[in-house]
């Protein structure tokens, strides 16, 4: 997947940059949403979940991350910009912090920062719009395809998701209520669109799904949690 690609390249570079490591038990905050960033966050270890907070105070899921990864605040504008979500750690992570120094930086590594982000800002889009002009059951389907890029391992009758996930968990992805996502994942196993293995989701017909979204006219690169 080119996020993967271009992060783990990016991680690369800032690795070097990161003078101590500090280590963060789980079910911690990161950062709240809300709140002035001024550092990058190298997640070296771990796994951590971004959310943001409704209005009405629901939480809507973003996606569960593992190390290594990158979070990055708001490099322009900083004094009228805080942060649009919240982070927190769900197995204990080891972090590394950057301060955003612009000495610290060359014109690549900016450039790099610069493409990252519109890249995000296009994945979280699409996510966005995938859950939004659908029907709960289709944005259900959107999220099980964005599982299966970023956590798929292929088996003999499918593709099988290889992280446990809830309905809770479900929920908070798509919006909805875990009694929703109960019915609708009890009504496409009824009609062999997916299975449980263990647990763990397995996607029996996930071209089915792919034809109901329209992923033809998607861009598949960014299809991922």
């Amino acid at each position: 997947m080119i996020m993967q690609e271009f992060r783990n390249n990016l991680a690369e570079k800032l690795i070097p940059l990161v003078k101590k490591k500090i280590v963060i038990p789980s079910n911690r905050m990161l950062f709240e949403q809300g709140i002035y960033r001024d550092k990058i966050i190298i997640v070296f270890e771990g796994e951590y979940k971004l959310t943001h907070i409704m209005p009405n105070s629901k939480e809507f899921t973003v996606g569960y991350y593992k190390g290594t990864n990158i979070l990055l605040p708001h490099f322009f504008d900083n004094d009228n910009f805080v942060s649009l979500f919240r982070a927190e750690t769900k197995r204990t992570c080891t972090i590394g912090l950057i301060s955003c120094d612009e000495e610290i930086f060359d014109e690549d590594i900016w450039r790099d920062f610069s493409n990252y982000s519109d890249l995000l800002s296009q994945k979280v889009y699409l996510q966005m719009r995938d859950l939004l002009f659908n029907t709960k059951r289709n944005a259900l389907f959107s999220i099980l395809i964005r599982f299966t890029n970023s956590h798929g391992i292929k088996v003999n009758d499918g593709i099988k998701i290889n992280i446990k996930l809830s309905n809770i968990d479900l929920a908070e992805y798509t919006g909805t209520t875990p009694e929703t996502i109960s019915r609708i994942l009890k009504t496409i196993k009824e009609i062999n669109l997916i299975k449980y293995e263990k647990k763990y989701i397995v996607i029996t017909d996930i071209e089915y799904m792919k034809k109901e979204l329209g992923c033809n006219c998607c861009n598949n690169k960014l299809c991922e949690i």
